[in-house]
């Protein structure tokens, strides 16, 4: 997996690195938020609790996926300006798994509450 960073926003108001990148991965089948997000998060030498993948889009019979990333100082700030969905989408798998779980009972437990 090749990972170039076509262009890096410095967002002041927010605190934030915007990136833009695009993975070449010959052979390969599209990468995983997770693989991408250790590469980027070397690449870069950001933390990788704070580096947060928005978006990956591969191109149809091509081996390249383009993708954006916001890299925060610190996860409280991600935490406080991302969705809880991009959030879950970031974590590694079995924490996302387990993060689903939970998700699901809370979703369980008010839809059986609405019922009463």
């Amino acid at each position: 997996m090749n990972l170039e960073i076509l262009d890096v926003r410095e967002n002041n108001l927010i605190g934030r690195k915007e990136v833009r990148f695009r993975v070449l991965h010959e052979g390969r089948p599209t990468p995983t938020i997770e693989s991408v997000k250790k590469a980027l998060s070397a690449k870069l030498s950001s933390p990788l609790d704070s580096t947060i993948v928005v978006g990956l889009w591969s191109e149809s019979g091509r081996p390249v996926t383009n993708g954006y990333a916001r890299i925060y100082p610190s996860r409280k700030e991600a935490e406080f300006y991302e969705p809880e969905h991009t959030l879950r989408l970031n974590l590694p798998k079995e924490e996302r798994a387990k993060a689903l779980e939970e998700l699901k009972r809370i979703r369980t437990e008010r839809k059986a509450a609405r019922r009463r």
